[in-house]
């Protein structure tokens, strides 16, 4: 029977490219939680603040 040559080459270029994309999410992901919140709001005894630009 023939084998097909590219077969298992293809597989890895999957496996990377699927590597590659989880990295790139993962690293989105990560620097949306680690920004600086715009808006910041804090309940105290004085009553409600509200700072920031609200975006």
């Amino acid at each position: 029977m023939a084998e097909r040559s590219g077969g298992k080459g293809f597989i890895y270029f999957v496996l990377g490219a699927l590597v590659v994309a989880v990295g790139v999410l993962a690293y989105f992901l990560w620097q949306e939680e680690t920004k600086d919140p715009s808006m910041s709001i804090s309940v105290t005894e004085d009553g409600v603040s509200v700072e920031g630009d609200g975006n």
